[in-house]
């Protein structure tokens, strides 16, 4: 089998792509990020190949995911989790990204 050959985007890239999410979108939006994606916010430098939400809801963000793929060239998968586990009251824990969003709300799990 051939060694995985999907890139791995770091911290810096995945707040661009964000900041471009921002930008695109039209009504407030939160996302929550568990996995690599949060580990790379959190400062762990392997990076992570797709951003994993958890209890978001897509649908409204998928045109503003499309226009910042777009304008950053950054093609970051967006997917909800298919598995995941998260600990009782995790809504106590999550750490909320900081950056110059108007419209995005990013939280860390």
């Amino acid at each position: 089998m051939p060694p995985d050959v999907r890139p791995r985007f770091a911290a810096t890239d995945l707040r661009r792509f964000l900041d471009a999410v921002d930008g695109h979108l039209t009504q407030s939006a939160t996302l929550i990020v568990l996995g690599g994606s949060a580990m790379a916010l959190y400062g762990v430098p392997l990076g992570t190949m797709d951003i994993d939400t958890y209890e978001t809801e897509l649908s409204p963000l998928e045109a503003a995911f499309a226009c910042a793929r777009d304008a950053t060239g950054l093609d970051i998968p967006v997917s909800r989790a298919e598995v995941a586990q998260a600990p009782w009251n995790y809504q106590d824990r999550l750490q909320q990204e900081p950056g110059l969003w108007t419209r995005l709300t990013v939280l860390k799990l």
